[in-house]
């Protein structure tokens, strides 16, 4: 969905670009076909959504971030699991996860603060983001599947459980080799 929503994007920005040079020689491109298309009113609301839905975005991915270190940290399947698994009654929530989340999320938009190519180097970081997530989940999953006891009545792969792995490693190289 959300490549579609993509594409859908890029094709309306190009059948909307009046000017090719101008456009391209703008450092926002985006901001300026809006403002020639919609008048800079228009171009100032459509500007704000997109900000908002930015930050939305963000927002839920450091949410979902934050919910797996838990569940994993919870089932003892991350290192420092002690830290990461508590949920103080003062903030009813996983502080620990919720902070090493915000810290590894904030690194970054460290690393590229000075540089002018910042937003370009902050959206290939979103991208890659959830790929890591899951690439994280994937390798600490393949390194303690033979101490995880299968207790009856709980879902288990069974036979299918290498080839799933096998499947997901496959994925995550084709994942990163597309994203990089």
């Amino acid at each position: 969905m959300r490549s579609l929503s993509l594409v859908s994007l890029l094709i309306t920005l190009a059948v909307a670009v009046g000017d090719v040079a101008a456009a391209t020689a703008d450092s926002a491109p985006v901001a300026f076909i809006l403002q020639d298309v919609l008048g800079p009113e228009i171009e100032k609301i459509f500007l704000f959504f997109i900000c908002v839905s930015m930050f939305c975005c963000g927002l839920i991915i450091m949410t979902t971030h934050t919910r797996l270190t838990w569940a994993m940290a919870r089932d003892r399947r991350l290192p420092g699991h002690q830290l990461f698994s508590r949920v103080p009654k003062a903030t009813g929530g996983p502080t620990g996860a919720t902070i090493l989340v915000a810290v590894v999320t904030a690194a970054p938009l460290v690393l590229v603060g000075s540089n002018t190519q910042a937003l370009t180097d902050i959206f290939t970081a979103a991208t890659l983001l959830p790929a890591a997530a899951y690439a994280g989940t994937v390798l600490l999953y393949a390194r303690v599947v033979r101490r995880i006891k299968h207790e009856p009545g709980y879902f288990h792969l069974g036979r299918w459980e290498r080839p799933v792995v096998a499947g997901a490693f496959i994925w995550l190289a084709y994942e990163f080799i597309v994203l990089l």
